[in-house]
């Protein structure tokens, strides 16, 4: 017993308790979709357009691209101790200077890529409804957020669904199906939170509330 106690002691002494690591990934990447090109288009057109702009920037330490049908991606890696802001704004400056991409393709997307380490994990449970707990964890995360975690993220949860009912005898009267209902809300819901609706869509717009979502709809 007195051995297992000593050794736990020593194991919690070694245990690392550095909540805040120093280190990050020294990667900028670069993404742009082109809709209905082939990847040999994707590649002479964009990939190798971006790589000239980027491949003889400072601290680079290599480039790796990837093209593939509809869309480009453009990897680049910095030397280790580079200043990764600077080298963000490098980026940006060099794919802004590439002026030939093509035309219909995508605005490019550059963002650099971070890595967060894992300090802790929390579990909620409780006689309480999915609902509950969903609302008790943002809360949590919320004011974690506030005290200066850079990052908290959820996992285990369902995703949220809206259950839609729809009036047989209301179809019938409207000559619709319920693929076009189907159809309408996948086409015209680019945000609604909350509220229950029936009836048919009209055209494509962003909601913000349930009174939003309501007019938006004629019966």
């Amino acid at each position: 017993m007195a051995i297992m106690i000593i050794a736990g002691l020593a194991g919690l002494w070694r245990m690392n308790t550095q909540f805040f690591p120093d280190f990050g990934i020294d990667i900028v990447s670069v993404n742009i979709g082109w809709e209905g090109a082939s990847a040999d288009d994707v590649d002479l057109s964009i990939v190798q357009t971006i790589e000239r702009e980027v491949r003889f920037l400072d601290d680079v330490k290599r480039v790796r691209s990837t093209a593939r049908e509809g869309a480009a991606s453009v990897i680049v890696e910095f030397q280790q101790g580079a200043d990764m802001q600077t080298a963000f704004a490098n980026v940006d400056a060099a794919v802004a200077r590439a002026t030939t991409l093509p035309e219909g393709s995508e605005q490019p997307d550059v963002a650099r890529i971070v890595r967060y380490d894992t300090i802790a994990r929390i579990a909620i449970s409780g006689p309480y409804s999915e609902a509950a707990l969903r609302t008790l964890g943002k809360r949590m995360r919320d004011e974690m957020m506030k005290a200066g975690i850079d990052r908290v993220s959820f996992s285990g949860m369902r995703d949220p669904e809206i259950s839609v009912e729809v009036d047989p005898f209301r179809l019938r009267a409207l000559d619709l199906t319920v693929g076009d209902v189907a159809s309408a809300i996948t086409q015209s819901f680019s945000r609604c939170s909350f509220g229950r609706n029936s009836g048919r869509c009209s055209s494509n717009t962003q909601f913000r509330s349930g009174r939003d979502c309501r007019r938006n709809f004629f019966y």
